[in-house]
């Protein structure tokens, strides 16, 4: 319950950012958990594509500068889904 009045009161806590490097994802399975990602959404129709499409880009473009600076001196490869930081 705790949990969830955080989520729903928008004051969840970040968790700590992993600071060292690990293995890239295989591009086979980075991209089938992006389309399940996509598909679940759309299956849900909890929100229109399009919207959640450009919410989720909003969002994570508003808090990248920070998440950044939170993995330094770690580079993420922004964009790429085989990328374990990104």
């Amino acid at each position: 319950p705790d949990k969830l009045m955080q989520l729903v009161q928008g004051k969840q806590r970040k968790p700590e950012a992993v600071r060292f490097p690990r293995k890239r994802v295989d591009d086979t399975l980075a991209v089938a958990c992006m389309r399940s990602l996509y598909s679940t959404v759309e299956d849900l129709e909890i929100v229109a594509m399009n919207d959640y499409q450009r919410d989720f880009w909003t969002y994570r473009s508003d808090v990248q500068p920070e998440y950044l600076e939170i993995v330094d001196p770690l580079k993420p490869r922004i964009g790429d889904p085989t990328d374990p930081l990104y």
